[in-house]
């Protein structure tokens, strides 16, 4: 089956990269459901380098080119993004110049540029949706290609767990089409909120059913993944659209969850509750980690010996591969000193690039965030406030899901996160400046403006 899928995923690209020549708007459509696909998509010799890569570069170059020569609005991230960049080029320099003289340094750099790559990469999809994109084409039409690409990730999980596959079989989590638990557990929980979304704006009962049904998916896929951060970010993305829709939801969502914690030693299968139990048993690390297991364990003194490694170079890091090099001193006899970086992308920022990296970061995720906020705001329509809080609950996925991972080596996992963004920006310049929608609408959370009442003009 998976060579069978392999198959299917590389012609259904080569015909995706030939529309997007002749066909662009066409082809823009039929890439979204292939970027998650990026594990069954051909390799060439050259790391790095496969279909997914060309399929996107392509995307971007072709955008770009349409944008060439045409004035019109720049997307809201445009600047964070370019301050990320160069602080990735400036963080390879100073690498360089500190770790230089070590023989394998030019090959290390290559391999950690290509894991950085994989989330650079997906980047360039915020540029080319936002540039590339047809009036012709309503904004819908892309969720709806998207929710193509959430319903196979979501989908292949079933298919997991009837035809075990290697990964499943080692390592008891489901790795789902990404081939990677973290990531298959963590694309679910970020995206896994779009059916519901097409739920609430839906006249058919009939389409209702069918998208919770996508959800369900979802649902199972987070759970037999194992992994704990998604279950986090799934409960937390949950929580972010009942706060803005409805404070007895938001309330009732809590105690949801609050019972079905317990729930889960009764329904969870055996093996994936068993890692969740794990957690807080001990390891070789408990005299500094705590009664952890030795997963959680090895995060917690990866993470305190890049605490440590921090405070030695705040301002401009240790350059790329910093971590790897001088965490070995910090660390606990035993422990693992063949970590690229801690788990954690925040604190993988702050070691390699200090806090100039890691702010270019942060600032880059709150634009983001602001762009649907501010969309939200000002739309009228129903389907464009909720696909704008969507992009929202996608950004505090991602923060929590940094934290607590690093997704440098699951970049797969965010490439949706550009494709909203993008199109939620697009559809927030095309507000007229003096429509009515520029007004802002009121939040449950924020009071209404009293009118300022003036006197009566007296004449005469």
């Amino acid at each position: 089956m998976t060579e069978v899928m392999k198959v299917l995923v590389n012609v259904y690209g080569v015909f995706t990269l030939f529309m997007l020549v002749v066909r662009f708007e066409r082809g823009l459509l039929l890439l979204i459901p292939i970027v998650p696909l990026a594990a069954y998509t051909y390799r060439t010799p050259v790391m790095g380098l496969n279909l997914t890569n060309l399929l996107v570069y392509t995307a971007f170059s072709m955008g770009l080119l349409r944008r060439i020569g045409h004035r019109g609005p720049v997307p809201p991230a445009t600047w964070p993004l370019v301050v990320f960049f160069g602080m990735t080029i400036f963080s390879w320099l100073i690498g360089w110049l500190n770790f230089r003289h070590d023989a394998v340094y030019p090959y290390e750099t290559l391999r950690w540029f290509v894991n950085i790559e994989r989330w650079v990469l997906y980047t360039l999809l915020y540029f080319a949706y936002f540039f590339g994109w047809s009036e012709k084409i309503p904004l819908r039409t892309g969720f709806q290609w998207m929710l193509v690409g959430v319903f196979i990730a979501a989908a292949y999980n079933l298919y997991e767990l009837a035809f075990p596959t290697p990964y499943l079989l080692a390592s008891g989590r489901a790795g789902g089409v990404f081939v990677q638990a973290n990531a298959n557990g963590i694309f679910l929980a970020s995206y896994g909120l779009l059916p519901l979304v097409f739920a609430a704006t839906t006249t058919s009962a009939v389409r209702r059913w069918l998208y919770w049904g996508v959800f369900g998916l979802c649902v199972i896929g987070v759970v037999v993944s194992a992994s704990r951060a998604a279950l986090l970010c799934l409960g937390a993305a949950g929580l972010v659209f009942a706060f803005f829709r409805s404070r007895r939801a938001f309330a009732a969502l809590v105690v949801l969850i609050g019972l079905l914690v317990p729930a889960g030693s009764i329904f969870l299968p055996k093996k994936v509750f068993e890692h969740y139990e794990s957690t807080l048993q001990g390891s070789e690390y408990e005299g500094v980690a705590g009664k952890f297991e030795g997963s959680a364990a090895n995060r917690i003194v990866q993470n305190i010996a890049g605490v440590k490694l921090f405070f030695e170079s705040p301002i401009v890091g240790h350059g790329l591969g910093g971590f790897y090099y001088r965490s070995p001193k910090y660390l606990p006899p035993g422990s693992p000193s063949v970590t690229r970086a801690p788990h954690s992308t925040f604190l993988a920022l702050a070691v390699e690039g200090g806090i100039i990296w890691l702010g270019a970061f942060l600032v880059l995720l709150t634009s983001l965030g602001l762009s649907g906020k501010r969309m939200y705001d000002l739309a009228t329509a129903e389907e464009d406030r909720l696909f704008s809080l969507f992009l929202i609950a996608i950004v505090v996925t991602k923060i929590i899901a940094n934290f607590l991972n690093i997704e440098f080596l699951s970049g797969d996992a965010s490439c949706y996160l550009w494709v909203t963004a993008a199109l939620v920006s697009l559809a927030y310049s095309k507000l007229p400046e003096r429509s009515p929608a520029r007004q802002p609408v009121p939040t449950s959370w924020r009071p209404r403006a009293r009118p300022e009442v003036r006197p009566p003009v007296m004449h005469g």
